[in-house]
């Protein structure tokens, strides 16, 4: 199933409105400084190469190659980040090399059984919720948000966004030393493993370049929003599945 989990104060905004909020990479990334490490994600849709604590670029040191070639910057060092000659040397120790994705604005859903997501989002989160929807088709949802979504100032979606991707979410490692591989390309749809219990699956919109790239969430309206969600619980409603 395609659940959609939420606060009760906000499920009407879905089924009877047929709103959607939309969020920026730099929103969850700023997130975890107020909210830690469930929703928010210093590393959303970035990765991170870590030198170590005794990290010094030498003429023809180990260093000075391995940092040459870990693909700092995905190319725009063109093969060389660092030339020493005659003597010098330079202390990298403990700096991250972060490399982030262009602005891409998020719509998150879990794809599981109902009964192991519920216990997983709603009673062992670090911030449960208490109610929950079911996407019937995210391609058919997908689709309807490109074709006929509008913005909250009444602009088409296809006046703002390209369109939109839907895959899951793999988890796998996004932050490494650099003494052991190069630099991990960024990816919207990679995560930390520790992600791995929500069972991510996500909408990724692509906007114009002309929008407004300081704007961290968007707001979408849908119609006949009871096309595309069913509702499957609601505060009390969701005590039998607990």
């Amino acid at each position: 199933m395609y659940l959609k989990f939420l606060s009760t104060e906000h499920i009407d905004f879905v089924l009877q409105d047929g709103t959607l909020v939309v969020s920026s990479l730099q929103y969850f990334r700023k997130l975890e400084e107020t909210r830690g490490p469930w929703i928010g994600d210093r590393l959303e849709g970035a990765s991170e190469l870590v030198t170590p604590s005794n990290f010094t670029l030498t003429e023809r040191s180990p260093e000075l190659e391995r940092i040459n070639q870990a693909d700092i910057g995905s190319g725009m060092f063109a093969g060389q980040f660092a030339a020493i000659n005659n003597g010098g040397k330079i202390e990298i120790a403990n700096v991250s090399f972060v490399h982030q994705l262009a602005p891409l604005f998020i719509y998150s859903f879990s794809n599981g059984e109902l009964p192991e997501m519920k216990t997983r989002m709603c009673v062992e989160a670090q911030e449960p919720y208490d109610a929950c929807l079911q996407i019937l088709d995210p391609a058919v949802l997908a689709q309807a948000i490109c074709d006929s979504g509008e913005t909250s100032d009444g602009q088409p979606f296809r006046a703002q966004f390209i369109g939109i991707r839907h895959e899951p979410v793999r988890y796998e490692a996004v932050s490494q030393n650099i003494m052991s591989a190069n630099a991990i390309p960024p990816s919207p749809f990679r995560k930390a493993p520790h992600f791995s219990l929500q069972r991510e699956e996500r909408f990724v919109l692509v906007p114009k370049s002309d929008i407004d790239l300081g704007i961290d969430r968007i707001t979408i309206r849908i119609p006949n929003p009871s096309k595309y969600f069913e509702e499957v619980f609601r505060g009390n409603n969701s005590s039998d599945l607990r």
